[in-house]
């Protein structure tokens, strides 16, 4: 073979590797969304208790509000973790990822305080993922600027 096609063979068996290791390799939208629990399957968070496999949760309020601080508890059962960590995502648009840490206070009970940013919306909806290391429960929290 002429070394000329030699360089061309091998460019172009370079340059379809990487194409092909962003195509066999890289989840697709749907693929990433099927994964997320979907917003049904949170448990939304208000004063009344919400229960999520036997973890009860309740906030302080009713209506959230960004900037204001609102307390979390949770009863985690069994758990032999001295805090939870929740991380929480903007379910309409994509406000970061802000992570927040509850500590064990009495018993089965955890407590934290939450913090939201500012959102250009008049009202979202926050969904999270609460885990204490070894399971995970999946809250949800409305915001509103009103």
């Amino acid at each position: 073979m002429h070394s000329g096609f030699k360089f061309i063979f091998i460019g172009a068996a370079l340059v379809a590797g990487i194409l092909a290791s962003d195509v066999i390799f890289q989840p697709s939208q749907s693929e990433l969304t099927s994964l997320a629990p979907s917003l049904d399957d949170h448990c939304m968070l208000t004063s009344a208790p919400c229960t999520q496999d036997n973890t009860v949760m309740t906030i302080d309020r009713d209506t959230v509000h960004p900037l204001v601080p609102v307390t979390l508890e949770v009863q985690w059962p069994e758990s032999e973790s001295d805090s939870l960590q929740l991380s929480l995502e903007g379910h309409e648009m994509d406000m970061g990822a802000p992570r927040f840490i509850l500590k064990r206070t009495n018993g089965n009970l955890f407590s934290g305080e939450i913090i939201l940013p500012v959102c250009t919306q008049e009202s979202m909806i926050w969904t999270g993922k609460l885990t204490d290391g070894a399971h995970t429960v999946f809250p949800a929290i409305r915001m509103s600027h009103e």
